[in-house]
């Protein structure tokens, strides 16, 4: 999971619907904190051993998701962004 949130420039959260104040709290908490640390990680996270701390702190993040239970799937996707106007070339480029 460290890998994949450490190298991404966009975040795309999608989730079942929550039953609960206490799942609202968890799960939003959990992609909250993964948005955080990859931002973060882009910047600062360059240590092994910081990055196994990170991949500690995430497990338990994940295990009280999983309490609820609830299951985590994540991919990475290379996708075209805006330009800051929001406009598309048309030529297979972003500006």
């Amino acid at each position: 999971m460290v890998d994949i949130v450490g190298a991404v420039h966009a975040y795309s959260f999608e989730n079942d619907e929550v039953e609960n104040d206490n799942e609202a709290e968890v799960i939003g908490y959990f992609f909250d904190n993964l948005q955080e640390y990859g931002e973060i990680m882009g910047m600062d996270v360059n240590d092994n051993s910081d990055r196994m701390k990170l991949g500690l702190t995430f497990n338990g993040y994940l295990k009280r998701v999983e309490e609820l239970g609830y299951l985590v799937f994540g991919e990475r996707q290379k996708q075209p962004m805006p330009s800051e106007r929001g406009k598309y070339l048309g030529n297979g480029m972003w500006p």
